[in-house]
């Protein structure tokens, strides 16, 4: 489709660059216990919903 091979007459490098995602809170690893206080896993807990 577009590539930089393309033999359309525009720029390519137009696009802003994308700012980085800010998490309201840190990430929680697939190991660690749930945020939500069930003492489960994350990823047998609410990770699992994901």
């Amino acid at each position: 489709v577009h590539g930089p091979g393309c033999n359309h007459d525009h720029d390519h490098h137009h696009h802003a660059p994308q700012a980085p995602v800010v998490r309201a809170t840190p990430k929680v690893g697939r190991n660690e216990a749930c945020p939500c206080g069930s003492g489960k896993k994350f990823k047998r807990c609410c990770g699992a919903k994901a």
